[in-house]
């Protein structure tokens, strides 16, 4: 609210005037009585006491402050109130009126404050003079209406004991309905904005209208002006979120609209970037995960693209921003929007959708002009999640189609052919998932595809190098081992690229350098790989001052390098630690990015070095574990994130360094744990995330003697496993970790654990039965089975004689159990010890065959072909 205060002389002679209540008794009743009738205000002068006065005041620019100022002040009566606002409301819905408003928009600004909060004042009247003033607002100028609308859906909870606001969304709404056909476009692009947020946020009453407003926004799509039509496919993202609007679609499936505008065409790669032109690096920590395999990694490739502010909520989120190089990477424009309209049509209607599609996609590639081929390839890229089914049994021939256009003159044309590629990545590497393959999958496919890719990476075009370095990176992620047969063509033209590359694209380049490492992992530690793979990287390295936020994705790419180097990393390690280290010699005082994204490589080397990292902790000024704890500790959680994945990282290699210490580290990560915004707050829960994994593995290290904290920690992980999983779907990993390491508490210290086993069973099953197979889930079972051993009752009281409770807590386990692919022979012996016991010796037989009945088929399959249970 402004900080505009009224002369104490001139409100108290207004307001005197407006209380005088000796006007026309019937002409009162009836403004008070209409409400929104727009007349009604202009009687309003008849209601008070003095009509010259009041037609001199409202000479006065002021006036609407002080009438606003007298409408919201509780302590006044009711009557001049109201008609403080009436008579406000009869000046404001006049365009003459606001256009010189709009000069002072201070002053718009403090009215539409003031009627906002009168709106949900106590007094009635007051609020429905708010209402009318609000629409007095709108009704003059229609850019207020997003922003009025806002407000009073804010209050629509309340619309029982408030049917003003009700009312007055109705009125609302009708007014954009009627400002429809206007043709003025600035009015025609604020119906757009109100309608659209209408259907996000209050779908019910323009549910009658559909029809009229689909034909209203398929006109503005097609209406020329670029702003209107970027408002319109806003309009098609929020209907496609509306599950009771979707059978509104189905008759204009069909209807063609070019909603595609191209950029420039040219080849520019020997044209350096200007500064202008580079958007901001930020840096996103590393978070452990349990399942190192492909999925998990892009999951958390996102995970870090949502931390660093680059991504939204959902992880199948259509991507543009690779291929649109010439609009600004945050501007929402009419290309994108209608890319991502299409996306997200095309994930609800799916098959439906790809009938009338279909042929529009076939003239589109098909035809002669590029522009039109361009906008056919990118609808083909922007429906390939939604309607991959199908789409299979076209692919074959799409994706010889899409290589070819790899060689076409145009640019664009080769950028967007790159996206839409890396958009099918899955199918070109492994084929068919829901439709039946004809015969093996043809691997010159996935060749071509990356003999392409690469071609593309070395274009001389830095549209063309942007989308063909993001695009092989995305089959990189997919690819994994079956890149191996091609290490040496591929890091030949990566090594290449550095020498060609101009700086916004080197950060392009890095990422795909890295996924490359992520996804191949050792096999790139041979003596004819590592000094193509590293000598660019060391050039880069020599060349980047600390001050330059290109070394961000620099020490990113580095990290991945190392870890998947190993060995072969040492020779460069002592000179990346003595800078990673070095840089953070006051942390009190270093850039917040460059202190996470120093310690991931630290986390790095150490993961690729193991043991042979000690040389570099020993030798490291300042000490690196004084560092640790001053960052475990620091009040920034993308830093917190970051040192305790060193300290996991340590505890695992080079537990003898932290061990002396644990007094001071265990008390703070306990502390990050109990974090309760860990919760809510994505940054938080990475942060713990990678301290309950640190625990983890310190509680292996350090076995029986972390029983003192084992009272105060496994509430904490308790809490975590038992939230509801799909309520709590984002804290998926988190989740699994706090089983894990539930699971290894139990492993070192079952007395200590195993009593509260009852309180934690069911969602430690949850939690960890999707795991990958790997040796954190082998430890955490262990511990479970010897849980069970000292405490079976914790699974179910077995002196229940109900079989129905008995079998929905032993599934869990027994499902738990069976989802295990390939377990050691150790735990393999363990499971069947336990399982054994439970049917001979806790149940019997009898009641054996009675919980496990009504098991589902595969896990009495599988405990029966497995266990002979």
């Amino acid at each position: 609210m402004s900080e505009w205060q009224p002369d104490s002389s001139v409100l108290t002679q207004l307001v005197e005037v407006l209380s005088k209540n000796d006007a026309d008794t019937g002409v009162q009743q009836l403004v008070f009585a209409v409400g929104f009738d727009i007349c009604a205000s202009r009687h309003v002068f008849l209601l008070t006491h003095d009509p010259q006065y009041v037609n001199d005041f409202m000479k006065s620019i002021d006036s609407f402050r002080y009438l606003s100022y007298v409408l919201i002040q509780k302590q006044l009566n009711s009557l001049a109130r109201s008609k403080a606002g009436l008579l406000l409301k009869s000046h404001v819905e006049r365009r003459e009126v606001l256009q010189n408003l709009a000069q002072h928009p201070d002053i718009v600004y403090y009215i539409k404050q003031c009627a906002f909060r009168a709106v949900s004042d106590d007094d009635a009247q007051v609020r429905k003079t708010g209402t009318i003033v609000i629409t007095g607002l709108v009704s003059a100028d229609i850019s207020h209406g997003p922003e009025a609308l806002q407000v009073l859906l804010s209050l629509v909870d309340g619309a029982n004991t408030n049917p003003e606001v009700a009312e007055n969304l109705s009125v609302y709404l009708e007014g954009l309905y009627r400002r429809a056909n206007d043709n003025t476009k600035e009015i025609v692009k604020h119906v757009c904005q109100g309608l659209v947020f209408a259907v996000e946020e209050f779908p019910e009453p323009v549910q009658d209208r559909m029809k009229d407003i689909i034909m209203f926004m398929l006109r503005c799509c097609d209406s020329g002006d670029d702003q209107v039509a970027v408002e319109a496919c806003e309009f098609w993202l929020a209907f496609a979120e509306t599950d009771s609007f979707c059978d509104y679609m189905d008759p204009y499936l069909g209807d063609d609209n070019d909603l595609m505008k191209m950029g420039p065409d040219k080849d520019d790669a020997h044209i350096s970037d200007r500064a202008e032109d580079l958007a901001p690096v930020f840096h996103a920590s590393k978070s452990h995960a349990n399942e190192q395999v492909a999925e998990q990694k892009r999951m958390q490739k996102q995970a870090q693209k949502t931390q660093s502010g680059n991504a939204d909520d959902d992880d199948d989120d259509l991507d543009l921003d690779d291929e649109d190089e010439d609009d600004d990477a945050s501007e929402w424009t009419l290309r994108k929007c209608a890319a991502a309209a299409l996306d997200v049509l095309a994930n609800i209607y799916q098959e439906t959708m790809l009938g009338y599609l279909l042929p529009i996609l076939k003239e589109s590639l098909s035809n002669p002009d590029w522009r039109v081929k361009e906008a056919g390839i990118l609808a083909l890229g922007a429906i390939s999640e939604g309607c991959i089914r199908g789409m299979e049994v076209h692919l074959p021939e799409l994706v010889k189609f899409m290589l070819g256009c790899l060689t076409d003159p145009k640019p664009l044309v080769r950028s967007i052919t790159c996206w839409t590629l890396g958009r099918y990545s899955s199918w070109i590497v492994y084929g068919p998932e829901f439709s039946e393959a004809q015969g093996p999958h043809d691997p010159s496919y996935f060749e071509h595809a990356l003999r392409g890719l690469l071609h593309m990476v070395m274009d001389n075009s830095k549209r063309v190098q942007e989308a063909g370095c993001s695009a092989l990176a995305t089959l990189e992620e997919v690819a994994c081992e079956k890149l191996t047969p091609y290490l040496s063509f591929i890091l030949g033209v990566l090594n290449a690229a550095f020498g060609k590359y101009q700086s916004k694209n080197l950060r392009i380049l890095y990422d795909a350098v890295g996924t490359l490492a992520d996804s191949v992992g050792e096999a790139l530690n041979k003596p004819e790989f590592i000094p193509v793979l590293l000598q660019p990287l060391i050039v880069k390295w020599e060349g980047v001052t600390d001050d330059n936020r290109d070394i961000f994705p620099l020490f990113e790419c580095l990290s991945a390098v190392a870890i998947a180097l190993g060995p072969g990393f040492g020779p460069f390690a002592p000179n990346a630690a003595k800078r990673a280290v070095a840089a953070n010699e006051q942390p009190e005082d270093v850039d917040i990015d460059f202190a996470t994204v120093s310690l991931d490589l630290v986390s790095g080397m150490i993961q690729g070095l193991h043991e042979g990292s000690a040389q570099l902790v020993q030798t490291s000024d300042p000490p690196l574990i004084d560092l640790l704890l001053y960052c475990i500790n620091e009040k920034n959680p993308d830093v917190r994130q970051s040192a305790f994945a060193v300290l996991g990282d340590m505890a695992i290699f080079l537990f003898e360094f932290i061990r002396p210490r644990l007094n001071q580290i265990l008390p703070i990560t306990i502390e990050q744990i109990k974090r309760r915004t860990a919760m809510t707050d994505f940054r938080e829960m990475s942060a713990s995330n990678n301290a309950i994994w640190a625990t983890g593995e310190i509680s292996l290290q350090l076995g029986a003697e972390i029983q003192p904290v084992v009272g105060t920690l496994l509430p904490e992980l308790v809490h975590i496993v038992r939230l509801d999983k799909r309520a709590f779907a984002k804290g998926r990993t988190l989740q699994e970790n706090a089983a894990i390491t539930i699971g290894r508490l139990g492993l070192v210290c079952p007395a200590a654990v195993a009593p509260e086993l009852e309180n934690f069973i069911l969602g430690w099953c949850e939690a960890v039965a999707n795991m990958a197979d790997n040796p954190e889930k082998e430890s955490a079972f262990r511990g479970m089975c010897k849980m069970v051993a000292l405490n079976p009752q914790g699974v179910f009281n077995v002196e229940v004689t109900d079989a129905f409770c008995i079998q929905q807590y032993l599934v869990y386990l027994c499902d738990a159990i069976v989802r295990w692919r390939t377990p050691s022979a150790e735990l393999n012996e363990a499971f069947k010890t336990l399982l054994v016991d439970y049917k001979h010796n806790k149940l019997g037989p009898e009641r054996w065959e009675a919980v496990s009945a009504n098991f589902p088929v595969i896990v009495k399959d599988l405990l029966q072909r497995r266990y002979q249970i």
